[in-house]
């Protein structure tokens, strides 16, 4: 009877500490990486065949070795062209002026389940499928220091997409402190379906649609480091 007690003491004695180390696990990460072009249009906005993202990403754990992660990340990229034969006005165009400055914006939300291959107390592996949301503005100006330049060409657009991808995630322990450091890595593809760039204040001839100023996609390789804390 007394060895049935003891042995009733010590479950209810671990069963909080058992729950505090099964609880979900929290990660909130600063992010910096890339999604790949692969589309030689882009080149018009930039010389690389990828566009850089920054942003910030949170994952919330679920039973098992299952979490989901959801992230925002955004760049812009410009490029400037010199023609010293453009006129404005009968006069030449200062050689040291851009003739035409092409600017792109790329917004990316990724939402989708991470699930850990391997955990050891500091390292672990992992896989990655997030669905993506890729959001792209395109500006062509000859005047960017000036936001109500009527010259502005303005289009919006955006596609869905996903991102795969195997990573490595290192969570070293520090003792006594509620906020554990965290960092990872993981690398994979991207993909977009094709992103038509439409302006809504310019209509195609004949017709009240939108004008549209082309179409990007958004397929090659990706990366993406992070450095946060695990709460």
């Amino acid at each position: 009877m007394s060895l049935s007690l003891l042995a009733i003491g010590a479950l209810a004695l671990s069963t909080p500490a058992q729950a505090e180390d099964d609880r979900p696990t929290r990660e909130l990460h600063l992010v910096t990486g890339s999604y790949g072009t692969g589309d030689r249009h882009f080149d018009f906005y930039s010389p690389n065949a990828a566009i850089g993202a920054s942003g910030a990403r949170l994952t919330l754990g679920l039973k098992g070795p299952w979490s989901v992660v959801a992230g925002y990340t955004r760049r812009t990229v410009v490029s400037e062209y010199f023609d010293s034969l453009v006129e404005s006005s009968n006069e030449a165009l200062d050689r040291d002026d851009a003739a035409l400055i092409a600017g792109f914006t790329g917004q990316q939300v990724t939402f989708g389940p991470k699930v850990q291959l391997d955990h050891t107390p500091s390292f672990g592996t992992y896989l990655t499928a997030q669905g993506l949301a890729f959001m792209g503005t395109s500006r062509l100006d000859d005047d960017p220091t000036s936001d109500e330049n009527r010259n502005q060409l303005k289009s919006f657009g955006w596609a869905p997409g996903f991102v795969t991808a195997v990573g490595v995630a290192y969570h070293p322990k520090v003792d006594r402190i509620p906020f554990q450091p965290s960092t990872f890595l993981e690398m994979g593809y991207n993909w977009t379906a094709q992103l038509e760039l439409t302006d809504e204040n310019v209509t195609q001839h004949g017709t009240n649609e939108p004008a549209s100023l082309g179409e990007l996609s958004f397929r090659g390789f990706y990366v993406q480091a992070g450095l946060g804390f695990q709460f």
